[in-house]
């Protein structure tokens, strides 16, 4: 079944205490009164994502709020199999019937999403470094092995994982996969590529992993493909699901997105923000690797203000030729400049499956170093988790190693290279 993602705008429910309060475009009695039921589902959706509340209380909150959670027979039916709630997002999931009613209707407060789909930061070069991690070195210098992020969860929304590898030896990997549909792919952990899996390394790998003592926590939402629906519901995964913490605490501490959609997708944007804001969860992601076409072509989610973007460069400190750069209007912050930081990206050697090893070059590769580096600031200053401000100022400030421009194309990577 062919989902759609519906986005609740907090802002005008906020300003209407009653679902019902203002006016449709609907022209019948029936059509109000599913119109009313809508908004009362995406009221649950703005609750239950406040609230913290687990998916297990999903249906007690959505049958209080929407008369049991089924709509007027005459209608286009929607029942409990049919909607899903990303709680962490205020979104929820419905069938192409109803999602087409819901255009048509025109019902404020929901927005029907665009889907798009997206890739992994691609594309990526195969490059030969030899048979060294060299980026470990150059980040973590000799104190890799003794402060690695323990106690940290780090959530990687990627391709998947190979956790039988031998980098992965003693590494917690929590796993979920999802379709196109948002739905979730029954099945032991998987990479559906080798991009996940080599992320993955460069985050908690052993050998090639800058936080090697950091828990994985890994979202497959390109199964193969990527799409604004599987994306979304690997994010709500990531920031509503437990992962085993002794205290009880829900979601991952830092979150890397390798991933990039072309388009701008200016709701997929509202949904990011609001899910990081209501779990105060910092999101990593690559900048792209369109770098040598000219400035302002970085992927989004990295080219969102809300987000940390990451650019590549190489064991010289030089920006890559392919890292992507620019500078985005934002209405509440003037122009931002993109990527905020850089780190290693060109020859990078990590796990892939079916236990080789393999150095690539991507934004990909430079955004987990970042990521792993995070896990360790976290692990030495524990009071930073669920600030996410605080702790991308902690990297930034971090980023001591300079960095130039490339001779040819300019493109420019941010403060400096993370060094930890």
């Amino acid at each position: 079944m062919t989902s759609y993602l519906v986005a609740v705008d907090p802002i005008w429910f906020d300003s209407h205490s009653c679902p019902s309060e203002r006016p449709s475009k609907a022209t019948n009695a029936r059509s109000a009164r599913r119109a009313d039921q809508l908004r009362r589902i995406a009221r649950a959706c703005l609750e239950v994502g406040r609230s913290g509340s687990e998916r297990a209380s999903l249906d007690t909150v959505w049958r209080s709020l929407a008369n049991g959670g089924r709509f007027d027979s005459a209608c286009p039916s929607v029942d409990d199999g049919d909607v899903r709630i990303l709680p962490s997002l205020g979104a929820f999931l419905v069938d192409g019937h109803a999602a087409r009613w819901m255009r048509r209707e025109a019902l404020l407060g929901l927005h029907v999403v665009d889907d798009a789909s997206f890739v992994a930061s691609g594309p990526f070069s195969e490059e030969s470094s030899g048979d060294t991690a060299w980026h470990v070195e150059s980040v973590r210098g000799t104190s890799h092995a003794s402060d690695g992020g323990e106690g940290v969860v780090v959530g990687i929304l990627d391709t998947g994982i190979d956790a039988s590898h031998p980098e992965f030896r003693g590494v917690d990997v929590a796993y979920s996969a999802f379709d196109e549909a948002g739905a979730v792919i029954a099945g032991p952990a998987r990479d559906y590529s080798i991009h996940g899996t080599h992320v993955a390394g460069v985050v908690a790998g052993s050998t090639c992993g800058i936080a090697p003592r950091a828990s994985l926590a890994v979202a497959a939402v390109m199964s193969p493909k990527g799409s604004a629906i599987a994306f979304a519901s690997g994010l709500d995964w990531l920031l509503t699901s437990q992962f085993g913490r002794s205290d009880g605490a829900r979601g991952v501490d830092v979150i890397n997105a390798s991933v990039g959609f072309a388009a701008d997708h200016p709701r997929m944007r509202m949904l990011i923000r609001r899910a990081l804001s209501e779990h105060r969860t910092l999101m990593i992601a690559a900048s792209g690797n369109d770098g040598a076409s000219g400035p302002n072509r970085c992927a989004a989610p990295a080219r969102f203000p809300e987000t940390l973007a990451v650019g590549a460069v190489d064991g010289a400190g030089v920006v890559a030729s392919f890292s992507a750069y620019g500078s985005y209007a934002v209405s509440t912050q003037g122009v931002v400049a993109k990527p905020e930081i850089s780190a290693p990206g060109v020859g990078i050697r990590s796990s892939i499956p079916n236990g080789r090893y393999r150095s690539l070059s991507a934004t990909s590769m430079a955004c987990p170093i970042v990521s792993g580096a995070a896990a360790v600031i976290l692990s030495r200053r524990p009071e930073l988790r669920s600030h996410p401000k605080r702790l991308r100022a902690a990297l930034l400030d971090a980023a001591k190693a300079p960095i130039r421009s490339h001779p040819r194309f300019g493109n420019t990577g941010g403060v400096g290279a993370i060094a930890v």
